[in-house]
């Protein structure tokens, strides 16, 4: 019995370092598909802004206000989270160009994603390690 206690630890003791390694790439796959997807909402977001500015001559200021357009956001973007994202639109005014900024930010960060991501006007999606006070400071997304 004291022979199958300690071949069981010994297996254990073998094994812990790969079933971690797993766990540690499974979470990483998660959370690298959780910032892949808060690169395609921001995609999306753009061209709804831009649908959006089209209909209505401004940009919409908040993602409640780019919802009441009908067919611009799914109901999953209306609640401003998705995929382990949290998304904002903030509205800068500019002399001749209205200028906005959607962002999107980990709800768990560490968990759900360790990237903050941005675009505006222009469609350049960007990343930062954290949340910026302008998306022209974070670099572009490759």
């Amino acid at each position: 019995m004291r022979k199958n206690q300690v071949t069981a630890t010994a297996l254990l003791a073998l094994l812990l370092p790969s079933l971690t390694a797993c766990r540690s790439h499974g979470s990483s796959q998660a959370m690298a598909a959780a910032e892949s997807a808060a690169v395609t909402h921001l995609h999306a977001l753009f061209s709804a802004q831009t649908a959006f500015n089209s209909s209505n001559n401004h940009f919409a200021c908040t993602i409640a206000e780019l919802a009441t357009a009908p067919g611009l956001v799914d109901s999953k973007m209306s609640t401003g989270q998705a995929d382990g994202y949290a998304f904002s639109i903030h509205c800068y005014p500019q002399t001749d160009l209205p200028a906005y900024q959607v962002w999107a930010a980990p709800l768990n960060p560490g968990q759900t994603g360790v990237n903050f991501y941005c675009t505006d006007q222009t469609g350049i999606v960007r990343r930062a390690d954290r949340l910026l006070d302008s998306c022209d400071k974070a670099k572009p997304v490759e």
